[in-house]
């Protein structure tokens, strides 16, 4: 069971649009009502690297699982908490062409393709 509740986003994307690639990075403030050990994300195609957590003013890294098939991230929290929470996640990409994440779309101008990334993001 996922409980936890954003409040904020905070998300740093650099795009390669030469490549179709990103890196990126995303804190994420929300609550946990009740103690929870884990907190599920939606990942769809990246490549997390560093995961951590920020509870009662210490930052500690978490360990994390990603779950392609589901299209989840699971952080595994250090302990049990409960309250406040910012979550950090570290990450690369692809700019796929699915109309899916961050993802590209192309135009012509003067005869030649441009291409530009756009997003679906929900609340």
């Amino acid at each position: 069971m996922n409980d936890f509740i954003p409040t904020h986003y905070h998300v740093t994307l650099e795009p390669d649009l030469a490549d179709f690639r990103l890196t990126g990075s995303v804190v994420i403030t929300g609550d946990l009502p009740a103690p929870r050990s884990e907190v599920i994300l939606n990942a769809l195609e990246l490549a997390i690297w560093r995961c951590h957590v920020t509870f009662d003013g210490t930052e500690e890294n978490c360990s994390f699982f990603v779950d392609p098939s589901a299209e989840e991230l699971r952080i595994h929290l250090p302990r049990e908490v409960a309250g406040n929470l910012k979550i950090s996640v570290d990450f690369e990409g692809i700019i796929n062409d699915r109309m899916a994440g961050f993802y590209r779309s192309r135009y012509s101008k003067d005869g030649q393709w441009q291409y530009l990334a756009v997003t679906q993001f929900e609340e």
